[in-house]
């Protein structure tokens, strides 16, 4: 293992163990709601991170809001083909290949593929 991914590991146990404060799903949503604009963060190798991120984005949905996904995967330099790629003119691997995906973020594309997904159909 790189010494990036020791940290990364090392971290990802730290803050895993840090106090969180407990609130319910309704809280969550009435918050989401109120709000204009807000940020997520997460340990992008764990599965339950995106799935908590798309309840959060169906939740804004199901309220006939608007809703913008930005992702810090990817270079504004790559919006044209961010914009083909959700317009379906190009395919996954020509997307992932011209936004350089492998070298440039190296998480599991699938996790995030999800949230293109569902951005896709509304």
């Amino acid at each position: 293992l790189t010494p990036e991914i020791k940290q990364y590991y090392s971290d990802q146990k730290k803050y895993s163990k840090r106090k969180f404060n407990i609130c319910d799903i309704e809280q969550i949503k009435e918050n989401v709601l109120d709000s204009n604009l807000f940020f997520l963060g997460d340990f992008h190798t764990f599965d339950q991170n995106i799935r908590n991120v798309l309840r959060i984005i169906k939740v804004i949905l199901s309220n006939n809001s608007n809703c913008a996904i930005g992702l810090e995967m990817i270079s504004s330099k790559f919006q044209s083909y961010v914009d083909a790629y959700m317009d379906h003119h190009i395919t996954d691997l020509e997307f992932l290949e011209l936004i350089n995906y492998n070298e440039s973020w190296r998480f599991p594309w699938s996790h995030y593929k999800l949230v293109f997904d569902l951005a896709k159909k509304h």
